[in-house]
């Protein structure tokens, strides 16, 4: 019963997101977020392991749980971009590196979201991406995966998050220990890009007289 192992692996991740949901609406969401990390192929199998009815999922929470449909809108909103990244992070390879999804999706919930080279934030990350975005690029506007030796595999031991920058410079060349100075360098760039353009914003606004500098 796989679903169920992950909802149960989800719950204190979304506790954290969502610390005000509660009882029912809490029971809704743990189930939701686990049919959308799963996704389409999976539905049998959800439908299975939860004992959902053959409507839609949606309205089988509604039935069960008593809540509205529109909640889940506004769930998508919330998480529906996290979601996405840790579908597409969950290849099969990786599952079966880390032994099962449930243990993989515990791993990418409870591990810090920040460079393990050099050490930025997702979100130092992705502002750096927005202000130096390369129209060859895709990449570079959330944290990666990266096998700290490329020889090793996708096992716990051996993955850690890594910026698109840090990543695209490591390749398979450098060892962890060989890259650690580079990559002080590069969280150096995206921290600093990061206050440069608050020091803007704030400096526009004092121009324009928009903003009052508080004494």
């Amino acid at each position: 019963m796989e679903s169920i192992k992950l909802a149960n692996e989800t719950e204190e991740y979304l506790q954290k997101r969502f610390p005000d949901l509660t009882g029912n609406t809490f029971e809704a969401l743990k189930k939701y977020f686990v049919l959308r990390v799963i996704g389409i192929k999976g539905l049998k199998q959800l439908k299975q392991d939860f004992g959902l009815s053959k409507k839609s999922i949606r309205k089988s929470l509604v039935d069960e749980f008593g809540v509205t449909e529109t909640i889940f809108d506004s769930w998508d909103i919330n998480i529906g971009d996290e979601i996405d990244r840790i579908k597409s992070a969950a290849i099969l390879e990786r599952r079966q590196g880390f032994g099962s999804r449930g243990e993989f999706l515990k791993w990418y919930l409870e591990e810090p979201k920040k460079c393990f080279y050099c050490g930025s934030s997702a979100k130092e990350v992705e502002k750096f991406f927005k202000t130096h975005k390369s129209k060859r690029d895709t990449r570079g506007n959330s944290l990666e995966i990266d096998r700290k030796d490329p020889r090793g595999g996708y096992k716990k031991s051996n993955c850690v998050f890594s910026c698109y920058y840090c990543n695209n410079a490591k390749s398979d060349i450098f060892s962890e220990e060989e890259f650690k100075s580079i990559g002080v360098a590069i969280g150096k760039v995206i921290r600093q890009n990061g206050w440069l353009q608050v020091i803007v914003r704030l400096t526009t606004k004092f121009i324009k007289g928009g903003f009052k500098w508080k004494i």
